[in-house]
């Protein structure tokens, strides 16, 4: 508890049974070197502090960039999946039938050229032909 009108000094002699203020007085161009020690580790506390906060930043934007890559591969990875699950089928999907619907109509239009291609012959009959005779000359007349 504290006296009306003692000092801080006076106190802190009560409690530690000691005097203080001679050994205080000595001391004084230590008490400012003190001081100065103590501004300068408030310094650099506070640099480190902003060191630490950006190095917290920089590793949050490698998380990110980790996390986006991670994706990517995950998508890569389900694409191949789906691809090797599908063998040498539509590489869109697993859907084989628009393949086999795409050879069908594929067939069928060379079919019909050759049905039209049919109908171009001309058969030529009943002229006689002649050993080694080619077909350049019966054609020719």
């Amino acid at each position: 508890m504290r006296r009306r009108g003692a000092s801080a000094l006076s106190l802190l002699e009560e409690r530690l049974a000691v005097p203080v203020s001679a050994d205080i007085e000595c001391k004084q161009g230590d008490m400012q070197t003190l001081i100065e020690e103590l501004r300068l580790l408030g310094k650099e506390m506070q640099e480190t502090r902003l060191q630490v906060q950006v190095l917290n930043e920089t590793l949050g934007a490698l998380g990110a960039r980790v996390d986006v890559c991670e994706s990517r591969l995950d998508k890569l990875t389900s694409r191949i999946e789906n691809i090797e699950s599908c063998g040498m089928g539509s590489v869109m999907g697993c859907d084989g039938t628009a393949l086999a619907n795409t050879i069908e109509s594929l067939r069928a239009e060379l079919n019909e050229r050759d049905q039209e291609l049919l109908m171009n012959d001309l058969e030529i009959t009943c002229i006689p032909e002649q050993k080694g005779e080619g077909l350049q000359h019966g054609g020719m007349w």
